[in-house]
């Protein structure tokens, strides 16, 4: 009688433990996938575009490599950032499998007199979307100390 009981009472602790251990499994614990497309470049020259992409990826990679739950999916599309259309970028995310969207902007300016450039000021506009097109935020970042 005494090892019924015994066998009884370990079976009934893992079974309760086995289901709280599923409980406290958060489901923050999925991969997401962020999808990028290609920064719009202003002033609109081609010379410069390659080497944003380039840099704007580059630091992309670079900053979400700490980051193990999300992936960057990348497209080599260019969406305008001021007329965004939320069907296109439901289309994108359910063709790519991604959870979120962010479209970016690069815009330079020029700091100086004339031939005489002081400095290059570079302002970095994100948007960033959900999966069906929703608008969530918007980022700046000014790099003029």
């Amino acid at each position: 009688m005494r090892k019924i009981i015994f066998f009884t009472a370990l079976t009934s602790f893992l079974i309760i433990g086995t289901a709280y251990a599923k409980a406290q499994k958060s489901t923050d614990d999925k991969i997401r996938k962020v999808l990028y497309f290609n920064p719009e470049v202003e002033p609109d020259i081609e010379e410069i575009k390659e080497p944003t992409n380039y840099a704007f990826f580059n630091a992309v990679s670079e900053n979400l490599s700490g980051y193990h739950r999300n992936k960057m999916l990348k497209t080599e599309t260019q969406i305008p950032f001021d007329s965004i259309d939320k069907q296109t970028i439901s289309d994108y995310c359910m063709n790519n499998d991604a959870d979120f969207a962010v479209v970016p902007k690069v815009k330079y300016f020029k700091v100086g007199l004339g031939k005489y450039v002081f400095s290059n000021q570079v302002v970095v506009s994100m948007k960033l979307y959900d999966a069906e097109g929703n608008f969530i935020t918007e980022s700046d970042y000014d790099t003029y100390p």
